[in-house]
């Protein structure tokens, strides 16, 4: 979810970051919430719905762990 709101241009709904990566809404809405509390991500009424962006700290570790995932993906085209 933290990737798919940094790959977000805007703010996003919670249906969209579901589209994006699958799963139950109330997983979902679980997970905003940890990352909530966590500081990662913030959230905001919208029309008729909940928005959310990540926070400064959010875009950071999220940077972090996508720069993580290219080092794995990295390693294991290298194994082939």
């Amino acid at each position: 979810m933290l990737v798919a709101l940094l790959e977000t241009p805007n703010d996003a709904p919670v249906s969209d970051l579901l589209e994006a990566v699958g799963g139950s809404r109330s997983t979902g809405l679980n997970r905003l919430e940890e990352f909530r509390e966590a500081g990662l991500i913030e959230k905001r009424a919208g029309h008729n719905r909940t928005i959310y962006s990540l926070t400064d700290l959010g875009e950071e570790v999220t940077h972090h762990l996508v720069d993580g995932i290219d080092v794995i993906q990295e390693g294991n085209d290298d194994d082939c």
